[in-house]
């Protein structure tokens, strides 16, 4: 039987920062681009595009009522 995940471990999962590496590419190939990542350096898409539907519906509505 497997053991449970302890909170601690999950915490310590969910704190890795995995598109520290992306971020630092963007920075390193673009200026315009730095600037944006400096703008906003703890951008996480995930969190980002867990708010945005994951149906093609719920993508369109979102589109058409952003256009009002």
């Amino acid at each position: 039987m497997s053991q449970p995940h302890s909170p601690g471990r999950s915490q310590a999962r969910a704190r890795i920062d995995r598109w520290a590496a992306g971020r630092e590419v963007l920075r390193a190939g673009d200026p315009r681009m730095a600037e944006l990542v400096e703008a906003e350096p703890g951008l996480d898409p995930d969190r980002l595009f867990d708010r945005w539907p994951s149906d093609l519906w719920g993508a369109l509505v979102l589109q058409v009522g952003q256009g009002q």
